[in-house]
């Protein structure tokens, strides 16, 4: 019989071997290590107190990660992982789990529930949705190879330290639960920080993360635009670390950022739907 409790005296590495398992054939290879999966939750502030487990005679076999924060405002509760091994699959295990998961949040003052999903995974979402989610932005992702130039446009300056709260204010769009400053301020040891200032105004920043070697975030001062600032940011980043660039979860409604990446000849590899539900 299925038992559906917290994972908080789980061990990572069960969660972690577990976790593998179910995402064995998933459209995205992953594969976590359990030092790899702790790093995943402290940067996703994954809570094991309300994170959820399916258990079958002491075995793991289904689980919902989630961390609690606030996010766009409010107290929230982000789905930073759910899986079910084959074997279990098709018995509603996700739909208990959020079952047993939301009277918690709800002690919590939690108001809103996020997740992402991939496009393509009909299935996920099916079940999302008949568990009262519903589509709220689209996210693309984006990969590919810039040329590496020897002269820029601008001086781009490495950022010893830097305010993420600050750079902020160029963004035209709130960053997904994995790029929000809450998660880039826990990233600060992998973070590395470039600018372009002009009589110390700040025309554009980015983000690049050393460990997951993908560009984190990005933006220009809409003053600045189509000037070739993001173009020198970005070769600056091909120039230093590695000409092969990626970048995730870039809002679908931001017609410049999605055109500039194209322009840079990067492709959309794939895309996402970032869903919600209130409690």
């Amino acid at each position: 019989m299925i038992h559906v409790k917290t994972l908080s005296s789980t061990p990572v590495l069960q969660i972690a071997d577990t976790f593998n398992k179910a995402f064995k054939n998933y459209q995205i290879p992953i594969h976590f290590t359990e030092s790899d999966l702790s790093r995943k939750f402290r940067v996703e502030s994954i809570d094991l107190d309300y994170s959820i487990g399916a258990f079958n005679d002491g075995e793991l076999v289904g689980f919902m990660l989630q961390g609690v924060g606030t996010f766009k405002g409010e107290k929230t509760a982000w789905n930073g992982g759910t899986g079910v091994l084959p074997l279990y699959r098709g018995r509603q295990l996700t739909e208990k789990m959020y079952s047993f998961a939301i009277p918690l949040l709800q002690d919590m003052q939690v108001k809103k529930l996020v997740l992402e999903v991939l496009q393509p995974n009909i299935i996920a979402k099916t079940i999302y949705s008949r568990s009262g989610f519903e589509e709220k932005r689209l996210l693309h992702a984006y990969r590919g190879v810039l040329k590496k130039e020897d002269k820029l446009l601008y001086e781009v300056v490495a950022m010893e330290s830097f305010d993420v709260e600050q750079l902020s204010v160029l963004d035209d769009w709130s960053p997904c639960w994995q790029l929000s400053n809450t998660a880039i301020r826990q990233w600060s040891d992998s973070i590395q920080a470039f600018c372009i200032k002009e009589q110390d105004k700040l025309l554009g920043y980015l983000l690049y993360n050393k460990a997951s070697k993908r560009v984190s975030r990005f933006a220009v001062d809409k003053k600045h635009r189509n000037k070739g600032v993001a173009m020198a940011l970005f070769q600056h980043v091909a120039n230093t670390f590695d000409e092969n660039i990626s970048v995730v979860n870039i809002d679908a409604t931001s017609e410049n950022t999605n055109a500039f990446l194209q322009r840079l000849g990067l492709k959309n590899f794939l895309s996402q739907y970032e869903m919600e539900r209130a409690i």
